[in-house]
């Protein structure tokens, strides 16, 4: 049948008909298309051969059906990503398998949950929409900026804090280092006043003295304000990690919505929104 996927293993070859080139080996050849049964085959790839495979696949009997209902309004039903109709819904044409339904109606909450059909049997199906906003209440609260996680968030804001400890430090070893200076100033003052006031008593001395003292207030000036610096990175570093242990604490208490489960089977399908993947939907097995 043309238009069927092709795999080797999990690499994707193209669609029937195809002519795919691969790493001489063994394979799982896969061939997979809507509405018709999954064929598979082991292969053997031998190198500098060109191997020719038919597989065949057959139609899916299409004679499951189901039965959905829904309170509150006509919503609107999916099966999978096909429209197949509105509430109250019955069919009895449907592919057997294991689909992914979804009512939606405008001013409520999509309701999303997994469904098995079975040939020749009617599965029930009975819905209750609540009022609300389908994005917003599906959204991953985790998700803060962009890809960005409340971890993500508070791991950076900790490595903040770093950056803000090593400015404490700086600042204050500046600080001192200019507080030490003015220390040195004040023998050097006092042998210098000596010698003048024994040469010139009037008009150097008093100079001298008046500049030494202008330079250690300059000094002082300056340290204060490399003090100043260190005790604003000290509390700026102090509010990061509380502010990290806050976005662990949001992290933490973040939920995950699922977005429904699967009826009259051990498969549960959830929604998932991020930035970086979208919207979608996931499968896990329940044992």
């Amino acid at each position: 049948v043309d238009g069927a996927l092709v795999y080797f293993d999990e690499m994707y070859g193209g669609r029937t008909p195809a002519e795919v080139k691969v790493i001489p080996g063994r394979y799982t050849l896969r061939i997979e298309q809507d509405g018709r049964n999954t064929s598979v085959m082991e292969v053997l790839i031998e190198p500098g051969q060109t191997q020719n495979y038919n597989l065949t696949n057959e139609a899916l009997e299409r004679s499951a059906g189901i039965d959905v209902m829904s309170e509150a309004c006509e919503a609107d039903v999916f099966l999978n990503l096909m429209h197949i109709g509105k509430t109250p819904l019955k069919r009895n044409d449907l592919p057997p398998g294991t689909h992914r339904l979804r009512l939606s109606c405008d001013g409520y909450v999509d309701r999303i949950v997994g469904v098995s059909l079975e040939n020749k049997k009617e599965t029930k199906v009975r819905l209750t929409l609540q009022r609300g906003d389908t994005l917003t209440y599906y959204k991953d609260p985790n998700y803060v900026v962009l890809d960005w996680t409340w971890h993500d968030v508070s791991f950076y804001t900790a490595l903040t804090s770093l950056f803000f400890y090593a400015g404490y430090w700086k600042y204050r070893v500046q600080g001192n280092q200019t507080m030490d200076s003015i220390r040195r100033s004040f023998p050097q003052t006092a042998i210098w006043d000596i010698y003048k006031n024994a040469t010139d008593p009037e008009g150097l001395t008093r100079f001298a003295t008046l500049y030494q003292l202008e330079k250690m207030s300059s000094n002082r000036r300056d340290a204060d304000i490399y003090y100043r610096y260190s005790g604003g990175s000290a509390v700026l570093g102090i509010t990061s990690l509380f502010l990290a242990g806050y976005f662990v604490y949001l992290g933490l208490s973040a939920d995950e919505r699922e977005g429904g489960e699967i009826i009259s089977s051990p498969l549960r399908y959830y929604v998932y929104s991020n930035p970086m993947e979208g919207t979608g939907i996931g499968l896990t097995y329940q044992y």
